[in-house]
């Protein structure tokens, strides 16, 4: 179950990691800057297992994949948009966190508790008991994403097995 931060449309990559943190090289000393012109408490306030919900487009912008890193490495396990951009989506893979495309992202309040059933391809709103479901993800993807990204995947399987 996590709890909901959500954004707006057209939320690009410098937004969610501001350039002028890149040169912190570490993920740990850029994670207190993430989406801190949009919601400079964010970083303080997420916690393990929270989830950004957003318009269309997030992630759109540079390739910037520290942009997903520093969003797990605070927490971040899944982050449902009306639509992602296609090389955020498969940092989000790569990183291990949840990537959800669905055009009912928009109904989800921010502070709303979530709970995601992948099995179920559904997401449900522990207050309004509300269910949403979505496409089922290829099943590489949610493999991937379970074992917490594409690195922990190849140790654990082999880069043969995939």
């Amino acid at each position: 179950m996590g709890r909901v931060f959500r954004f707006g449309d057209h939320v690009d990559t410098d937004l969610i990691m501001p350039g002028p943190y890149l040169k912190l090289g570490r993920t740990e000393l850029q994670a207190p800057h993430v989406l801190e012109s949009l919601r400079p408490d964010f970083a303080r306030e997420v916690r393990p297992g929270d989830i950004i919900v957003a318009g269309e487009n997030f992630g759109c912008g540079s390739s910037r994949e520290m942009a997903v890193s520093a969003l797990r490495y605070l927490g971040v396990t899944c982050i449902i948009a009306v639509s992602l951009a296609p090389i955020f989506f498969r940092n989000c893979v790569v990183n291990g966190v949840l990537p959800i495309q669905a055009d009912w992202a928009r109904q989800i309040e921010d502070g709303a508790l979530l709970t995601i059933g992948l099995e179920e391809h559904s997401v449900t709103d522990m207050q309004s008991r509300r269910v949403w479901q979505f496409p089922p993800l290829p099943s590489f993807v949610v493999a991937v994403v379970q074992c917490g990204g594409l690195m922990p995947y190849w140790r654990k399987r082999g880069p043969l097995h995939a």
